[in-house]
């Protein structure tokens, strides 16, 4: 049997946390198909049959923050022996990205996507983020991308490479300089990915 714990940390409310087991015989060391597998959440039990390659998964949509657990439970139906497996699911209060603050070229603080800002042409700019302490952002992989018109349209050029690159994000914050061109105007604007978050940020726009 394999287990497949959530890769995300769900949001209560928001999303749900997805688990999952691989079921194969003792005897074959093939996966099995129809076998039932019972999960228990601490919303109760619920049984989920394995699919054509072994796979059983469950929801978990949590109402409450903090750790819990799941358990799958698969009972041989040659010899009624009990296979059980733990996992672990952390749910957040709150949305991280909620308390995600930026700084444009040295200017106040905003909320993360509530204020547009205007790169000059031929500027170099730099902007900063910041989280609240203890924020579930911290000590994660943050990347940052960008929707809208492209980089190369723009002849925008993060020094150094930024979009699609993976960047732990510290409690000291994490800043981001970029080269604007001189091609033509045109909107953009920018969005990040968590490690451990199922949705992306706001867009934050240029």
């Amino acid at each position: 049997e394999a287990c497949r714990e959530s890769p995300v940390d769900p949001v209560v409310g928001q999303e749900s946390a997805w688990q999952w087991v691989q079921v194969f015989s003792h005897f074959t060391r093939h996966a099995v198909n129809q076998v039932p597998v019972t999960w228990t959440t601490p919303q109760g039990p619920r049984v989920v049959h394995t699919d054509n390659e072994g796979w059983s998964g469950i929801d978990f949509s949590p109402v409450i923050d903090g750790a819990h657990e799941i358990q799958a439970l698969v009972i041989s139906a040659f010899d009624s022996f009990e296979d059980k497996r733990a996992m672990g699911v952390t749910a957040l209060a709150s949305d991280p990205w909620e308390g995600l603050s930026v700084r444009f070229d040295g200017g106040p603080a905003h909320a993360w996507g509530e204020k547009t800002y205007f790169p000059r042409r031929k500027g170099e700019h730099t902007f900063k983020l910041f989280a609240p302490q203890n924020s579930p952002l911290f000590d994660r992989v943050l990347t940052l991308g960008m929707t809208g018109t492209g980089p190369g349209e723009l002849g925008i050029q993060f020094l150094p490479a930024a979009l699609g690159v993976s960047r732990m994000f510290y409690h000291v914050g994490l800043q981001y300089t970029f080269k604007a061109g001189d091609l033509k105007d045109a909107s953009f604007a920018l969005r990040l990915s968590s490690e451990r978050l199922a949705s992306l940020s706001p867009a934050n726009a240029m």
